[in-house]
């Protein structure tokens, strides 16, 4: 290949490592998302399971900001276990309150 194909399949590589390496991060954040709907337990235990599963690997090269959206994601899943929980108690029921 000549030098000038060979630079630009280079950066094509690159790129598309780029792109692999955050799609896990990605996909974390994204189930947290979804588990801030209350009373989804499979969806906010899976997005705390999910992010330990990604963070154990992710290597020491990866970007940061996939880090940051790994746990970003396992906080939302926490957070909805929280408010899950809360629904489930009645913490958010108007039945005793006058």
């Amino acid at each position: 290949m000549c030098p000038t194909c060979w630079d630009r399949r280079v950066k094509v590589v690159d790129e598309r490592e780029t792109r692999r390496v955050m799609m896990l991060p990605n996909t974390v954040l994204g189930v947290g998302v979804l588990a801030l709907v209350p009373c989804i337990w499979p969806m906010q235990v899976g997005a705390v399971v999910l992010g330990l599963w990604v963070l154990s690997r992710l290597g020491p090269d990866s970007p940061p900001s996939a880090r940051t959206r790994v746990w970003i994601g396992m906080a939302l899943g926490a957070i909805g276990l929280v408010v899950s929980a809360l629904v489930m108690l009645g913490a958010f029921s108007s039945a005793g309150v006058r």
